[in-house]
């Protein structure tokens, strides 16, 4: 493309947004057949307060449209759609091994009354995550002679792993000190996120909640949460439950308005490098 590797970055992760808010549309309207919800998702995925990395360089974009089109195969039951689209996310992103347990809860519905050959199928889609994540992690070990550098290299960039139980409450005091637009910044993100997620479990079928939680406590199990929100936004289940707020009466006008809030705020943050997106 002209401009270089970095305009095709920038190009590739514009055009996986734009897929992700199409398979978002489409996962609503399969599981609710609710157009008027399919939409308030689509803008809320829009307004999400990380959602400015969709249009940077990130792997955000090309990551959800994966997972999210992963989510809409496993409903289908289109085992063989649902094995690439997971090991595609697995590729752009090692968390995605975490689709393997959606894809196991899907697989497990029915399987006593299953054919051996539907047994192995639902048995590929589960794992092809941790083959897609694995495969790049090897990849990256051999290119960059540093065995299993993906890791690694975020063990230096975010520290070693925490309980994230222990992490919150850690994060609760960083509210009131120097750490305030630091890591304290994080903790009532964290804090709302985790709602949303229980209220996704509680109002959708179980995969879309365990996906979203698991996400959020790999998230805080970091002793440094910069770029928590941004990796909050892989859980994309949360959207579901910010719409469905946004649905109600009460909350109806205050659900975008404090999204979008948050949006132009950490993207202010971040282009005066006082956020780290």
């Amino acid at each position: 493309l002209p401009g270089g590797p970095t305009t095709a970055m920038v190009v590739v992760a514009n055009l996986g947004s734009l897929l992700a808010g199409v398979a978002l549309y489409r996962l609503v309207l399969a599981e609710t057949a609710d157009r008027q919800l399919a939409d308030r998702s689509v803008w809320l995925l829009a307004c999400f307060p990380a959602a400015f990395v969709l249009v940077w360089g990130y792997a955000e974009g090309p990551f959800l449209a994966a997972s999210i089109a992963a989510f809409l195969a496993l409903r289908r039951r289109n085992w063989w759609m649902a094995a690439g689209l997971a090991a595609a996310a697995g590729l752009i992103r090692p968390t995605g091994v975490l689709l393997a347990i959606p894809a196991l809860l899907a697989a497990g519905s029915g399987w006593s009354g299953c054919t051996s050959s539907e047994k192995f199928r639902r048995g590929i889609a589960v794992m092809a995550a941790p083959v897609g994540a694995g495969a790049f992690v090897a990849w990256a070990s051999v290119h960059f002679d540093d065995p299993l550098v993906p890791l690694t290299i975020q063990g230096e960039l975010r520290g070693e792993a925490v309980d994230p139980a222990s992490r919150l409450l850690d994060g609760l005091s960083d509210l009131f000190g120097p750490e305030t637009l630091g890591d304290g910044l994080h903790v009532p993100f964290a804090l709302a996120f985790l709602v949303l997620g229980i209220l996704v479990l509680r109002s959708w079928p179980a995969r879309y909640g365990v996906y979203a939680l698991a996400c959020l406590l790999v998230a805080l199990c970091a002793q440094n949460l910069n770029s928590f929100e941004r990796y909050a936004l892989n859980a994309f289940p949360l959207i579901f439950g910010l719409a469905a707020l946004a649905g109600h009466r009460r909350f109806g006008r205050a659900v975008p308005i404090l999204s979008s809030a948050g949006l132009v705020a950490l993207s202010v943050l971040a282009w005066t490098d006082i956020y780290v997106p």
